[in-house]
């Protein structure tokens, strides 16, 4: 029922643990499995927090696991039932996008209070709002709090320090911390999450290393791609995803003129096989308004209910029979204002969260827009100067 490495991230005892679980290996079954074994031996349900970064993620596990006593909550609602006197902040408010991710990072580093938002601060006191950053610290000057047997954390990867904060709060001489994350998937820098987290756990806690591999959803050709792309990163906790489906799997490249042109060659596809899901994977919300607007305009029937269109960022935590991954130039994948070695190293990333989001088919598409777009370094790297000949 669970391989070797399921079964010993399952039933490992060591005090602390990090597993280090690749795309599609089973990463949720192996934290809900844990926890009814910790039940089975006796641990009482209330001793026992899990936490994630999702809403979504936190439901998903508490209809798995099915068990009311045990604690399953993101961060945010976790450290908010313990604060008094303040409502969640609205989504609509008189600042913008830019303005707010800003604010979040600096409170995310735990930074002091820079001038430039005593406005926002100011705006929050007025109306009694707190936002989510606040919930985190202002949870860290509460005094007394429920010390679990077991703490068990899913996503890791995607942490920041403000989190780790929280988590080191929880942690008393007795507790157990069980965390899962793949570091391979951390996309979320611009939103103040660190890969580093990973390492820090490992090296603080000296924590048992568990590497989940085994991957349960792609074909061995995907699997290949996605291998290859993801060892051109030197900055990460090494591991190589295995296949366990018998089938190759479909992998291509192919290179456009128009938007009508590889438009018109998806549809086709879709038309000429019998898949189940099929997604259309954009680097930038910009490409991704331009394919709908496309697609709206010209192909009416294309908006059947076996197809989904997300960022790469939004399609993390999905996965499709199908998948076209367009934009892959210089200019997008990776994108044009991501430089320097660690944005080149999320872009890796990125890239590698699409490509892992396909079951049996996977399509990159390079539109050439103008005679200077080059096609994405990231593929020369996979396949070197054989492009067609290595990717089919």
């Amino acid at each position: 029922m669970y391989n070797d490495k399921q079964l010993k991230a399952i039933t490992c005892k060591d005090r602390f643990i990090f597993v280090n679980a690749g795309a599609g290996s089973g990463k949720t079954t192996v934290m809900i499995e844990r926890i009814k074994r910790l039940i089975r031996e006796g641990v009482p349900e209330e001793d026992i927090l899990g936490l994630t970064f999702s809403k979504e993620a936190a439901m998903e596990m508490k209809k798995r696991l099915s068990i009311e006593k045990v604690y399953i909550s993101t961060f945010h609602s976790y450290c908010f039932q313990h604060i008094e006197g303040y409502d969640v902040i609205p989504k609509s408010l008189p600042f913008s996008k830019e303005f707010l991710l800003k604010v979040s990072l600096y409170k995310n580093k735990m930074a002091r209070k820079p001038f430039f938002y005593q406005r926002y601060v100011s705006y929050l006191k007025k109306y009694k709002f707190i936002d989510y950053d606040d919930m985190l610290i202002q949870f860290m000057n509460i005094r007394d709090v429920h010390k679990y047997k077991h703490i068990l954390i899913d996503e890791f990867q995607d942490t920041n320090f403000l989190q780790i904060s929280v988590l080191l709060k929880l942690i008393h001489e007795h507790t157990h911390v069980f965390v899962v994350g793949d570091p391979d998937q951390s996309i979320y820098r611009f939103r103040g999450a660190m890969k580093e987290v990973s390492d820090y756990f490992i090296h603080k806690f000296k924590a048992t290393l568990i590497t989940l591999n085994m991957n349960y959803r792609s074909d061995s050709n995907i699997l290949d791609i996605a291998n290859r792309v993801i060892s051109n990163n030197t900055n990460r906790i090494k591991k190589t995803l295995s296949c366990t489906r018998n089938d190759k799997g479909i992998v291509a490249l192919h290179m456009f003129d128009s938007i009508d042109g590889y438009t018109r060659f998806m549809y086709d596809i879709m038309l000429t096989t019998q898949f189940n899901s099929y997604a259309i994977i954009t680097r930038t919300n910009k490409q991704l308004f331009d394919i709908k607007t496309t697609i709206h305009q010209n192909i009416p029937m294309f908006k059947m209910q076996k197809i989904s269109l997300f960022t790469l960022h939004a399609s993390k935590g999905l996965e499709f029979d199908c998948v076209f991954i367009l934009g892959i130039d210089q200019n997008h994948i990776p994108y044009k204002f991501s430089r320097g070695g660690f944005s080149i190293e999320e872009e890796r990333r990125l890239l590698y969260v699409g490509i892992t989001r396909a079951k049996h088919a996977l399509y990159f598409i390079h539109y050439k827009y103008n005679k200077n777009v080059k096609l994405s370094k990231f593929i020369t790297e996979i396949s070197g100067n054989q492009v067609f000949k290595a990717i089919k």
